[in-house]
């Protein structure tokens, strides 16, 4: 799978124990590690509007403007906490059953720029660390 995947997981528990459509991105290739997924939001509350990696802000996040996707439908904000991992088998099966769909990429140059966000933010496992410097690596490598 190519970093910068979006999924949608639409029975995702929220925090207050409804059920709701949550967008998760993908941002490593799985080589040799699990899965490592963000979570977004399309709720502003404090976070910077300007497009890009805000690491500083209270709530860690990369803004995505409306205009600078042509998936996303209302601005959205990526929380460079609370990073998930899932193993491929697991994730796999999960895609058969449904329970998470694959819906669009995030461009490469965006995608690489939110992966230095997170590789840059304070939320990261070594190991979580180690993984998307080499699936950033590899993305560049690609681009040569």
């Amino acid at each position: 799978m190519n970093p910068g995947t979006i999924f949608s997981k639409p029975q995702f528990i929220m925090h207050d124990g409804t059920y709701g459509n949550k967008f998760f991105i993908n941002l490593n290739d799985g080589l040799g590690y699990p899965y490592i997924f963000v979570l977004s939001t399309t709720k502003q509350k404090g976070r910077s509007t300007i497009f890009g990696c805000h690491n500083e802000d209270r709530l860690p996040n990369f803004h995505l403007p409306i205009a600078c996707t042509c998936f996303f439908e209302f601005d959205t904000w990526v929380l460079m906490e609370g990073y998930k991992e899932i193993r491929k088998t697991e994730f796999s099966n999960d895609i058969v059953n449904g329970i998470f769909l694959r819906l669009s990429c995030l461009s490469d140059d965006i995608t690489k720029d939110l992966i230095q966000c997170a590789i840059e933010s304070g939320d990261l496992l070594t190991s979580q660390r180690n993984s998307l410097i080499e699936s950033l690596n590899r993305l560049y490598t690609k681009d040569n």
